[in-house]
């Protein structure tokens, strides 16, 4: 991995700093890594041109089954513990060589178990290189009564790179009573531009025992809330802006809209609902979206296997 500044624990955080009784922050098993490169192999099919994992994170091979798109990668990112506990330390790195395209998803939904002490982070870093595509849609984070979560994604894409990112946030497992029942659900993602200096910041911080989530100017009376990310050259905005109108229009079980961002350098797209399922296929039909736009392939559902 490469050497970068330390994750920095939002305030609203630092109270929750108390060392579990189990085990400790920084013990075996509580530093999950996972460093993957994607590259262009001698036939432009992408390949994996590196990858290291630390327990619990790892994943599987690269497979290549989208007709649509034979030449891109697919990749599924996979934790032994099933879930994310107090005092566990995440880093993920994914980076993307010139030309290359992924698609990297998760196997399942982020589960963030129930914690009397310390937090739990999350520490997302994606660099492209000239004319790379990547889709990153992992499933949706669960967070479990009295869990606290950050989460930050770190993107650098070249000029002529694009990269779809996105973030579903369910508001906890509903079917055991835990709507709404965590201490701190807080997310931010920053796309840098030239030089490392960010050009884009999003920040949702969640505090439910401070202020429900569903009042206005939050989630607005929903449970559910997506977001995608799209950080593409300038040229192919106004077609996605039409493509993505369209696709809020249609869909249903959703509100959402979309803006540019600072310096025409994406858009993001804010998706909001009362179930995972809706929020989780606009979001696809989105990405779907930029894959055709970008790449001119058409888009495809999402496999596991």
């Amino acid at each position: 991995m490469s050497a970068t500044a330390p994750l920095d624990i939002p305030r609203c955080m630092r109270r929750f700093d108390s060392e579990p009784a189990q085990l400790g922050v920084g013990k075996a098993g509580k530093n999950g890594a996972l460093d993957v490169a994607f590259e262009c192999g001698g036939d432009r099919r992408t390949v994996i041109g590196g990858l290291y994992s630390c327990a619990p994170l790892h994943a599987q091979r690269a497979l290549h089954h989208d007709e649509g798109s034979p030449d891109m990668a697919h990749l599924y990112i996979m934790s032994a513990s099933g879930g994310i506990l107090q005092g566990d330390r995440y880093r993920i790195d994914i980076a993307l060589k010139a030309g290359a395209m992924a698609h990297v998803a998760t196997q399942g939904a982020t589960r963030i178990y129930s914690m009397n002490a310390n937090i739990a982070t999350q520490d997302i870093r994606i660099r492209l290189d000239g004319d790379a595509y990547l889709e990153f849609v992992p499933d949706q984070i669960i967070p479990y009564r009295n869990s606290r979560f950050y989460q930050r994604t770190s993107v650098d894409v070249h000029d002529s790179a694009t990269a779809v990112c996105s973030e579903i946030i369910a508001p906890g497992r509903v079917a055991m009573g835990e709507s709404f029942a965590y201490d701190v659900c807080f997310l931010r993602f920053v796309v840098a531009g030239d030089g490392g200096v960010p050009v884009f910041i999003d920040t949702a911080n969640l505090e439910p025992k401070s202020r429900d989530p569903r009042s206005l100017g939050i989630l607005g009376g929903h449970t559910v809330m997506g977001s995608a990310y799209i950080i593409t050259p300038g040229h192919n905005l106004a077609v996605l802006e039409e493509k993505i109108g369209g696709i809020m229009s249609a869909s249903g079980g959703i509100t959402g809209g979309f803006s540019r961002m600072g310096g025409d350098s994406g858009i993001l797209v804010r998706i909001l609902g009362d179930e995972t399922e809706c929020v989780r296929d606009a979001v696809w039909q989105v990405t779907g979206a930029v894959r055709e736009a970008v790449t001119g392939a058409a888009p495809s559902h999402p496999r596991r296997n």
